[in-house]
């Protein structure tokens, strides 16, 4: 099994965990230091206007630029993340969210994210540090 297998299994696993079993993101591209995700908003992800819920936004790009650090075989941990709401768009489709590695540190790990809608209108960018745990420290899933 490969580190990417393993990567795989791991978003299978987050998808079934308790908060995550609602994004259900499915993996478009991996490699070291990058990834694609998307996931299908629908009305459980909406917002009384009936667009997508800028917390669904928030936790997708932190998803995707968590596992972008998990690509250089880290597990990290969110810091600090800092969202720009460009647009939004209704419920029913697919958002892509591209995270990759901007900066990979010993301790601390720099991302950046975009999510675009599934006719590629950009409508989040993010930033995040994500600190890196020690051999012996495990996210709780």
């Amino acid at each position: 099994m490969t580190y990417f297998d393993e990567i795989n299994a791991l978003i299978l696993e987050i998808s079934n965990s308790n908060f995550e079993k609602i994004f259900k993101p499915q993996i478009v591209n991996i490699e070291v230091g990058k990834i694609e995700l998307k996931m299908h908003v629908s009305a459980e992800h909406s917002n009384v206007i009936g667009r997508v819920h800028g917390g669904v936004f928030a936790s997708f790009a932190d998803m995707a630029m968590g596992v972008a650090c998990w690509t250089h075989q880290k597990k990290a941990i969110t810091s600090d993340m800092n969202l720009t709401f460009i647009r939004n768009v209704p419920v029913d489709q697919e958002i892509l969210a591209t995270a990759i590695v901007i900066s990979n540190g010993r301790r601390l790990m720099r991302t950046r994210c975009d999510i675009k809608s599934s006719d590629g209108k950009l409508l989040v960018s993010a930033t995040g540090t994500f600190f890196v745990l020690n051999k012996a420290e495990k996210p709780v899933l």
